[in-house]
């Protein structure tokens, strides 16, 4: 063989070579099951890598060039730091406002909480992950919240002078109701977080349920178990203890502006309701998205360069912006960069295109925080240099962020049966967008294939020469890629022995028109005699839906200039517009981000509906009243306005997460109330109040528990949401939303809830009044007109009679039998 051809050993060509911090590479990449623990395996192929390095030759290393696991590590060091924090300022909070036993009391039910929590996972098949972590960090503050009402009311059982086994038996009883409704109204919130659909509803499902095991296990804690303990442990000198005397202070402190607000409690009303209305113009100037894009951590960058260049080019251009990239942002920051010439993969869509002219770079960052303050100048450079380098002709730059979300901010997807008509509503749409401000990126799925040389037989010529065109087909394809003759074995692999023409006889356009075809009648014959050839690309991707093909049209916006909402619903105007009538074969559907925030976007109505409604029924059962639900339930509006502030001032938009905190924190903010009403109902039922007086004294008596309770759940969530422990902005605008919400909710339960309690009071005593109905000792103006139902009544005098006339005092035991 080797008289009349040249032998050679070779391997076979790869389409695409890749580069790892300038060094070529083969590249392996490590997947898993479903239900693996990716960083688990990492762990085991970390610990092959020293066996596997000692097996390679010299001057050949094993490297991670695209660490995944990266993310996973930062988000729960980040999450597991805040939390860390959290539960410090927790017993923090316990201990300033209830000593240092019950804070101990307070913090030992944690545990168990944790403990339920982790076995209810095991059975439903939840794991600890990012999500779950953080549901765990939302519920630290949460579940000292039942804890802190049952130690807080037996230690003020115990001020009176009774026992600890007395007080606690006292004190736990009085609020078993209102803390099992309490927890109860928080899981109904948390119930409908577990149905919003969309992949963002998907992946968050677990974070409500395991708030709801942390609940679960915190109520069992708190009244089965807790009650012994403070029987055994409650500190005995509390009224002389310094929790008492700062919470006398307080309520010292307290008292002067709740009685501003019973007494001008209609002025209060309407001055809320036109600061709502205010915060519900200021939530409509604030963007709607998804998620926030949280930290950079990856970035790709798409080029071409012209035609017919070779991979050496290609390579070169992309060393150039590698080298930008690095000087932009220094390269101590870049932990990896992989450069893949031949070949461009579309992280978004999957597809793929081949050429020699292009080329993909890859960057994976040290995630910190001076990486995100440079990083947007840094891209911002990027694609500047891109779009003006003369000799790229396509360019692409991707942010891969520690999503969600993590495609492209807008996908437009075109079916049809005409592929020509598809291709041309395509182009229009990619041309409307190229001409939107804040839009970039603009590109298509189609995906281009590989450069071919397309051979077009004319059946009559070849006839004339004895030649069909199956005879041409293969005749081209020994030209091009040989022929395999046979196959042996060396070092027990397979070798297949090729037989081709030389090198640059038939690769080019020249050398295959001037190939020669041997007919079977011995005639040979040029192949251009025979057929036209043409140069061409073959179609990267055939996508098909329901018979139909699709080609889709996907576009990233700078969320500041136009949010990726409203970039799809100007692009869905543009097509009915005037495309729809010229397209009428053409089927348009949205997809990406935009269409991921409409999905989720029209479950959260629904969800928060549903939660409200469950919330009422209970408390209707529970006070067995159709309007004292109400009173509780005005806390919700006050939450809403705090969340929107403080997402607005901590400069977040309205994100799905910062949504989900709201809708969550609609069971959190009645706690409050719910236990306010029911001591002032207690008053005035039980202890023969008045009405104006049993709303303050109700009031100041709940206010340490109230005052505890926000303090906990919002230091709890504070870390995360301020990035004490580290920034993490995807998770961080539902802590923002639950922790300003709960706090500035709890400013206005404390003083604009017992201002409602009482004009409705007086709306029921106008319409007992109306009707002629005879006033009763409890709701008299009098305190003495109850006789001396308790000392403590029978002492005071009433700070309303002279300011305003109470005209409830018609009001009877039933609180709502009007």
């Amino acid at each position: 063989i080797g008289d009349v051809a040249e032998v050679r050993e070779v391997a076979d060509e790869a389409d695409t070579l890749y580069w790892v911090d300038g060094e070529p590479c083969v590249k392996l990449t490590v997947g898993r099951e479903e239900t693996a623990d990716p960083l688990e395996i990492r762990e085991q192929v970390m610990a092959v890598l020293p066996e596997l390095q000692r097996k390679l030759p010299a001057g050949m290393e094993i490297r991670f060039a695209e660490d995944f696991t990266s993310t996973i590590r930062d988000r729960l060091r980040t999450v597991w730091i805040n939390a860390a924090s959290g539960a410090v300022l927790v017993l923090l909070v316990l201990l300033v406002m209830s000593g240092l036993r019950q804070a101990l009391l307070a913090i030992a039910g944690m545990p168990v909480s944790y403990l339920a929590a982790t076995f209810l996972m095991d059975q439903t098949g939840l794991t600890i992950n990012v999500v779950s972590t953080f549901g765990l960090l939302i519920a630290t503050g949460i579940i000292v919240d039942d804890a802190i009402v049952v130690i807080e009311n037996v230690q003020r059982h115990l001020e009176m002078g009774k026992s600890r086994v007395q007080a606690t038996l006292d004190g736990a009883k009085e609020v078993l109701l209102p803390v099992t409704v309490a927890v109860l109204t928080t899981i109904l919130a948390f119930v409908p977080l577990t149905m919003v659909s969309g992949t963002m509803g998907r992946i968050m499902k677990i974070l409500p349920l395991v708030v709801i095991f942390c609940l679960l296990g915190s109520m069992f804690e708190a009244i089965f178990i807790l009650p012994g303990h403070t029987a055994d442990y409650a500190s005995t000198d509390a009224e002389n203890s310094y929790p008492a005397r700062l919470a006398r202070l307080m309520q010292a402190m307290y008292r002067p502006f709740l009685r501003w607000f019973i007494r001008h409690r209609y002025l209060a009303v309407v001055l809320v309701t036109i600061s709502f209305g205010g915060v519900g113009v200021l939530a409509s100037t604030m963007n709607l998205q998804i998620g926030a894009p949280g930290k950079p951590f990856q970035l790709s960058a798409h080029y071409e360069v012209s035609p017919g260049l070779t991979r050496e080019l290609t390579q070169a251009q992309g060393e150039a912006i590698d080298a930008l990239v690095r000087e932009h942002l220094g390269g101590e920051h870049v932990r990896v960069t992989t450069l893949r010439v031949g070949s461009i993969l579309d992280d978004a869509t999957g597809a793929v295109s081949v050429g020699a002219n292009m080329g993909q770079l890859r960057w994976q960052f040290e995630m910190s925080d001076e990486l995100v303050a440079r990083y947007p100048a840094m891209v911002r450079a990027l694609r500047r240099y891109l779009l003006t380098n003369p000799e790229l002709s396509r360019t692409v730059v991707r942010e891969v962020e520690a999503g969600p979300p993590t495609g492209a901010a807008v996908t437009a997807n075109l079916r049809g049966r005409d592929i020509d008509e598809l291709n041309a509503a395509m182009e229009d749409l990619k041309a409307y967008l190229y001409g939107q401000d804040g839009v970039y990126d603009v590109r298509d799925n189609y995906g281009t294939g590989k450069e071919t040389f397309r051979v077009d037989v004319d059946q009559d010529r070849a006839a004339l020469y004895g030649l069909t065109e199956l005879e041409v087909a293969q005749a081209v394809r020994t030209a091009v890629d040989g022929l395999v003759a046979t196959e042996v074995s060396i070092a027990e692999e397979p070798v297949e022995i090729v037989v081709r023409y030389a090198e640059g006889r038939s690769r080019d356009r020249g050398g295959l028109r001037n190939l020669v075809i041997t007919s079977a009648r011995g005639r040979a014959v040029r192949l251009d005699q025979v057929a036209e050839i043409q140069r061409t690309r073959e179609v990267g991707y055939i996508r098909r839906e329901d018979g139909l093909r699709q080609v889709s049209v996907l576009a990233d916006t700078d969320r500041d200039v136009l949010p990726p909402f409203e970039a799809a619903q100007q692009l869905e105007a543009h097509w009915k517009q005037g495309l729809a009538d010229r397209y009428p074969g053409v089927e348009l559907s949205f997809g990406g981000e935009a269409d991921e925030l409409a999905e989720s976007l029209g479950d959260l109505p629904g969800a928060f509906g549903l939660a409200i409604l469950m919330i009422y029924l209970v408390l209707a059962l529970q006070f067995r009243s159709y309007v004292q639900p109400i009173i509780i339930l005005s806390a919700v509006p006050f939450g809403l306005m705090g969340a929107i502030l403080g997402l607005y001032l901590m400069q977040y938009d309205l994100s799905l997460m910062a949504l989900f905190g709201i809708v969550a924190l609609a069971g959190i903010v009645v706690n409050d109330s719910l236990v306010m009403v029911d001591f002032i109902n207690k008053k005035r039922l039980v202890d023969g109040l008045p009405t104006l007086e049993a709303t303050e004294v109700g009031a100041l008596e709940r206010l340490r528990p109230i005052l505890s309770t926000t303090l906990t759940t919002c230091l709890g969530l504070l870390p995360l949401a301020i990035g004490l422990g580290g920034r993490d902005d995807v998770l961080a605008p539902m802590a923002v939303s639950i922790s300003a919400g709960l706090g500035f909710a709890t400013g206005l339960v404390l003083l604009v809830v017992p201002a409602i309690y009482a004009i409705l009071e007086d709306v029921r005593g106008l319409g007992r009044r109306i009707r002629g109905q005879r006033p009763d000792a409890a709701g008299s103006a009098d305190p003495s007109a109850a006789g001396s139902a308790t000392p403590h009544a029978a002492a005071r005098t009433h700070p309303y009679a002279a300011a305003s006339p109470d005209p409830s005092a018609a009001s009877s035991a039933n609180p709502d039998s009007a």
